[in-house]
């Protein structure tokens, strides 16, 4: 998949960012991104750079995004829904989408996630 060099260049830019936290009268100053490896996360804490607990991340980047906006409410399952419709949309195999969202059933995956708002998702069917 092709990636615009703008992005590539703004993820890079961000090993370089330092972030100032203050504590009392003193002042923090912590990598914004602490590891950069393959397999590591992608938002980190900035103090020991372990996982951020979800709701932490809806909070502080989610809804802030949502509000600027002028979204509404985005939640999880906002965001599994709109991820689902558009893979589908997208043509993505609805098997394929099924097991990403890791639905027992396909039905599921159609019936309640994927919403029905274009002829290329009122078409998808089930293949066996």
């Amino acid at each position: 998949m092709a990636v615009d060099e703008h992005v590539l260049a703004r993820i890079h830019r961000l090993k370089t960012l330092t972030v100032d936290v203050r504590a009392g009268l003193a002042v923090r100053h912590y990598k914004v991104v602490k590891s950069a490896e393959p397999g590591d996360l992608v938002l980190q804490s900035v103090w020991k750079g372990k996982e951020i607990h979800a709701d932490n991340i809806r909070k502080r980047f989610i809804a802030p995004a949502a509000a600027k906006l002028h979204l509404g409410t985005v939640n999880w399952r906002t965001l599994r829904t709109s991820c689902a419709t558009w893979q589908v949309q997208a043509g993505v195999d609805v098997k394929s989408v099924q097991g990403q969202m890791r639905h027992t059933r396909p039905s599921t995956t159609l019936g309640i996630y994927v919403r029905r708002s274009s002829p290329k998702v009122n078409g998808a069917r089930l293949q066996s």
